[in-house]
């Protein structure tokens, strides 16, 4: 609830929605991912992203995220989501090997391994590199 804004948080309280913290909820993601059997891999890649979007821990979100990567290597939105937290380190050419093995993860849905292309290019263009 603390990364919502002010009016979602009003909105919150008039919808009766418990309120929260971000540790509380961070420490939870943490316990979901040490414990979880069925949640342990949301949980990380979500706290991934919470630390990427809302506290610009871009290390520690490399770190949480490393062992998706590892463990489904053929992950197109893990390799983009690694290469994302490469580019904001300023690590291009490591980001670049992220977009590049995302663009040739095997997809089954056509439109979202055409998403997936739109994705890469359009992440490759923001380097600069090429």
């Amino acid at each position: 609830m603390d990364t919502l804004s002010a009016i979602a948080r009003i909105l919150r309280f008039f919808m009766g929605i418990p309120g929260g913290s971000k540790q509380e909820g961070v420490r939870l993601l943490e316990h979901a991912m040490a414990q979880g059997v069925l949640t342990s891999n949301l949980a990380r890649f979500y706290l991934a992203l919470n630390l990427h979007r809302y506290d610009q821990q871009y290390e520690k979100a490399l770190t949480v995220l490393g062992l998706l990567v590892e463990k489904y290597p053929a992950n197109p939105l893990f390799q983009l989501a690694r290469g994302d937290l490469y580019a904001k380190l300023g690590r291009k050419q490591q980001a670049l090997a992220c977009y590049r093995a995302a663009s040739v993860s095997p997809v089954q849905d056509a439109e979202c391994q055409t998403r997936v292309q739109e994705l890469v290019r359009a992440s490759i263009a923001s380097l600069g590199t090429e």
